[in-house]
């Protein structure tokens, strides 16, 4: 972990010096190889892993806009955008398809239980990338904490 001292002498964690969840149960996950099993997915954009001291663990996933639009086109659905897209219960079940077939090769205790579709990539101007285009955790869980959250509650 990464931390500062606060001058009350309370140690504040703000970051992780090597990826890794250590879910609940002790299981220490490396979020690295279920991303790219995720983004190795045809409508699979992008993917971040949450699940540190939880029971399991969930996603946040960015279609590939791409690749959505021209499955939409193949079944003659409207929509160009990414909100105008996700809005198709077809292209939705293809992502949850695709979710199931990344799990299907990960031990259970490492499989995205839950997961949510964001309508807008991680972006550098938005502070969720670095400038290597690398995600920056603390910002996307502070951004996404309620929806993040969320996932615990079902």
């Amino acid at each position: 972990d990464i931390g500062t001292i606060a001058a009350d002498g309370w140690v504040r964690i703000t970051g992780r010096k090597k990826e890794l969840i250590i879910t609940a149960g002790g299981k220490n996950v490396a979020p690295a190889a279920i991303v790219q099993l995720l983004i190795n997915q045809p409508h699979i954009d992008m993917a971040y892993i949450h699940g540190d001291r939880r029971k399991y663990l969930t996603a946040l996933l960015v279609p590939d806009a791409a690749a959505l639009a021209h499955s939409a086109r193949q079944l003659h659905l409207p929509g160009e955008t990414l909100p105008e897209l996700l809005a198709h219960p077809q292209l939705r079940e293809t992502i949850d398809r695709e979710v199931q077939e990344a799990n299907r090769r990960l031990p259970r205790f490492m499989q995205v239980r839950y997961y949510r579709i964001l309508a807008e990539p991680f972006s550098v101007e938005n502070g969720e990338l670095t400038h290597t285009l690398k995600l920056r955790t603390e910002i996307v869980e502070e951004k996404y904490k309620q929806l993040l959250d969320s996932m615990y509650d079902e």
